[in-house]
């Protein structure tokens, strides 16, 4: 069962987190409001610090390292309490970016369970449910390949992550 939003929001309060995928749109977003509404020290894995020019203007740490370091993920998770996965692949060929999705998640999720990280949040997207119809639709609908790179890579990263909560009793 998951928290309500605001009650969420308040146990983060004063704690650490690590942010991956912090540097593009929705990562820099959450991190703006980590720091300023919630008062959350923030640590921002960063692969291109050319692209940290936003985020760095908040009080962050910001540490090198992608999803597909195994050491830099270690390193920047140690000490966190919550990781929250917005990292995706951006860069290279269709099965980089694939592999960034699949292999950076399991990544995330092994440092966090090394570093007893108490959280995971991981960010997805609509398109693990294929095609959809109108109306609502929530986390509960059933999830398939949409049969493009991106959004099936994110499906695996997902039926990963639903996968090892099961197997650890998360």
């Amino acid at each position: 069962m998951s928290l309500p939003v605001v009650e969420a929001a308040q146990e983060l309060r004063g704690r650490s987190v690590l942010v991956t995928g912090g540097t593009g749109f929705i990562g820099c977003r959450l991190v703006e409001r980590l720091v300023l509404q919630h008062g959350v020290r923030v640590r921002v894995l960063v692969r291109d610090f050319a692209r940290a020019v936003r985020v760095a203007t908040f009080p962050v740490e910001l540490v090198p390292g992608s999803v597909l370091d195994r050491a830099a993920l270690a390193a920047a998770s140690s000490g966190c309490d919550t990781v929250f996965h917005c990292a995706y692949g951006t860069a290279g060929s269709q099965s980089e970016r694939a592999r960034t999705n699949r292999d950076g998640t399991r990544n995330v999720l092994e440092a966090a369970l090394a570093q007893r990280v108490r959280r995971v949040v991981g960010l997805s997207t609509l398109m693990v449910y294929g095609h959809t119809p109108d109306g609502d639709l929530d986390e509960t609908a059933p999830r398939r390949r949409y049969g493009d790179t991106y959004s099936d890579s994110k499906y695996d990263a997902e039926l990963l992550a639903l996968g090892l909560a099961r197997e650890r009793g998360a």
